[in-house]
């Protein structure tokens, strides 16, 4: 398990075509993967987003559900535990905030071998994900989760990411993770302390973008 910091790679794009990455976050140990494929449109400060994420159940317990972090989403609201941080730290700036300037993620579907899973935010923690899975996911069995989900990005006047008077993405902690299992699940909201709590992965990114768009993966 790792914790996602300052120290990570960051990458700066101005292809004006389609650019496939592949970066190098696998690790041994992990079978854990997620490809996304991402369109960036400046003109609504939106990313669409078709992405797949295997998630390995490693531990020795059975499965029948499944948590993932949208951080994005922690944007959305002024009543989220990010937006609760600002208040103790008399940052007003996001209260008062413009919808347009606050982020957040419209999900499109969620699904498994074609089946349409249920999924519901936690009535706390909307950035936050539980999803039903239909099938039990026994110790060593993998699942493949297909999402599909819309990005309206917030203004980076917050915490330094989002979309910039530039005109520019400068992007982190801003696709769908799955959330640690290590005999509970491990969960947390987003309060901007630069700490994802996720397990090693393995991903494969396509980027269509126009003009500069600057990711902390």
């Amino acid at each position: 398990l790792h914790r996602v910091d300052r120290r990570q790679r960051q990458m700066c794009i101005r292809d004006r075509f389609y650019l496939a990455l592949f970066l190098s976050f696998f690790n041994g140990f992990s079978q854990n993967k997620t490809t996304i494929n991402a369109v960036f449109n400046d003109t609504d400060k939106s990313i669409q987003i078709n992405q797949s994420i295997t998630f390995q159940n490693t531990s020795n317990d059975v499965l029948n559900l499944i948590y993932l972090q949208d951080w994005t989403n922690s944007y959305s609201e002024k009543d989220t535990p990010l937006a609760n941080r600002f208040a103790e730290e008399f940052k007003n700036t996001f209260h008062f905030a413009n919808i347009e300037d606050r982020g957040f993620t419209d999900i499109q579907s969620i699904t498994y071998l074609s089946n349409t899973l249920k999924f519901e935010r936690l009535k706390n923690q909307i950035d936050i994900i539980k999803i039903d899975l239909k099938d039990d996911l026994n110790p060593g069995s993998t699942v493949t989760l297909q999402l599909s989900y819309k990005l309206r990005v917030q203004n980076d006047k917050f915490t330094r990411y989002g979309f910039t008077d530039k005109e520019e993405f400068h992007l982190r902690y801003w696709y769908i993770v799955p959330a640690v299992y290590d005999g509970k699940w491990q969960y947390y909201s987003n309060k901007d302390l630069n700490d994802q709590f996720v397990t090693p992965y393995a991903v494969s990114y396509t980027h269509l973008r126009a003009h500069e768009t600057v990711l902390d993966l």
